[in-house]
This record gives C-alpha cells, structure tokens and sequence, in this order.
C-alpha cells in the first residue's frame, strides 16, 4: 500500500536551492528509466540533464506529459494523486505499478509544494547560465595565473576557498553539468586541457551514493563508490594529478576500500 510521505520543504534561496535541483534532476533520469528502459545509463544522464537545463523537449518524455503532471501537484491526497499520476504514464510504460514508478510518485509528492513554486521540467538555462560561465572563469583565472605572480601553493588555497563556497549537492550538479558534455571544458581529454576537477578538485566532496548512474535504489554507499571508481579507474588525469596522500576526491581519505591507484 502506498504510504503518504512526510511533505519536505525546501529553501528557495541560497546553497540549498541545489537540493532541489538535484532531486529534480534525478526525478528525470529516474522518469526517462521508466519511459525507456532499455537506454544506457550514461545516455539516459545526457538526455535528462538537457531536459533538466533547458526544459522538456523530448519525443517520449512530453510537453503533455509535464503538463499533466504540474497541473496534478495541486491534488493534496496521496491516493488520487497517485491515481493521476499512473494515468499519465498509462499505456506509456509497462507497468505503473512498479517499485520504480512507485519512487517517481513519492518524490512528485513529498516536494510538491516546492515543484508548485518551482515548476520541474520547465528547465533552469536562465537560472544557471551566469552561474556556470562566471564559476568557470574564476577558477580558469585562478588556474592559469602565470606562477610568477601566483605560485601554485596560493592557486591551491584560493581554489580551496571558492570551492568551500559550493555544497556537496552544488559540486554534483557540477559534476553532470561536465558529464552531459555541457560543460565539458571543466575538464578535458588532452593533457594540456583544463583539469579542474582533477589538478585543481573542483568537486571534491561530491558522494557517489547520492549521484546517478553510480547510485542504487538503496542507496547503497559502498556499490555506488565501487561503481564510481570502476568507471574512472582509467582516467590518467585522476592517477597524474593525485596521490596516496592527496587523493582527489574526499571519501578517499575516509575509506581504505574504495580508492583509485595513483600513480605516486
């Protein structure tokens, strides 16, 4: 039986305006899972994140669809709410009545409130774009400052004390604005490229168990970690630029079991 959720309020200023954003973001890349089952999980990032930053413009994940769920917000009762809900995706999916769209409804829900203030899958361009290009260009000047006039020391502290300034959910939205390519310039594949979250750990205290495609249902801290580390075991830049002693991400130092090999 579904249970009502306890409804959850949300700040719509300041640093933890990037909770919502994350949940609405991971609300998509859960709903496009239902809708097409069968998309790669990198894939099926990429696709939710254009529709998250620039609103709904997807053949199987509609402008009716999106519609028909805001107007649906307004409904206070859990059961008829769930009722209208399943009916939007009825005939669309294969079942409504899986653990997966189960999920999609208790979170439509438990942050209604919020999602009536903010409407989801309307797109967020207009709100991020400054953001994005004026972050990046602090840290660009920060990190190619000529080592005459900033050593690399005062690069790191400076750097340090901006990325303070961002939550743990701030720097995972970060890390999707890169991983949907959108942003791919945080860091590059050549190796004179930027490497802004390698070199310089722009996204530090990001934790894999709240990120997708890393995450499971149970957010389960240790799987998502052993599925973050296997993705990028590869990367030379992660075993270039850190070290046993300086890794470049923060549940490194905390956990013995689920670390990248550096190189030094």
């Amino acid at each position: 039986m579904l249970k009502r959720p306890e409804e959850e309020t949300i700040e719509k200023n300041g640093r933890q305006i990037f909770l919502h954003h994350l949940i609405e973001f991971t609300l998509t890349y859960d709903i496009l899972g239902v809708l097409a089952p069968n998309q790669k999980a990198v894939q099926r990032v990429q696709r939710a994140y254009s529709i998250y930053y620039f609103g709904i413009d997807d053949e199987i994940f509609n402008y009716g669809m999106r519609n028909a769920i805001y107007q649906a917000l307004t409904d206070g009762n859990i059961k008829s709410f769930s009722s209208t809900i399943k009916k939007i995706f009825k005939g669309k999916i294969k079942s409504t009545e899986s653990q997966e769209m189960n999920n999609i409804i208790q979170t439509l829900f438990q942050y209604r409130k919020f999602f009536i203030s903010q409407p989801p899958f309307f797109g967020h361009f207009d709100d991020l774009d400054n953001y994005y290009r004026h972050l990046f260009l602090m840290v660009k000047s920060v990190a190619n400052e000529d080592e005459k006039y900033l050593p690399p020391d005062e690069k790191t502290n400076l750097l340090k004390i901006l990325r303070a300034q961002l939550s743990t959910r701030e720097q995972i939205m970060l890390f999707y604005n890169w991983f949907s390519g959108f942003g791919y310039e945080w860091e590059e594949e050549s190796k004179d490229g930027n490497h802004f979250f390698t070199k310089h750990r722009m996204i530090h205290n990001i934790m894999p168990h709240l990120m997708v495609p890393f995450s499971t249902n149970d957010k389960d801290y240790d799987k998502a970690l052993s599925k973050f580390v296997r993705f990028y075991a590869k990367c030379e830049f992660i075993k270039l630029f850190g070290s046993n002693d300086d890794p470049i991400f923060e549940f490194e130092k905390n956990d013995i079991h689920h670390k990248f090999k550096y190189n030094k």
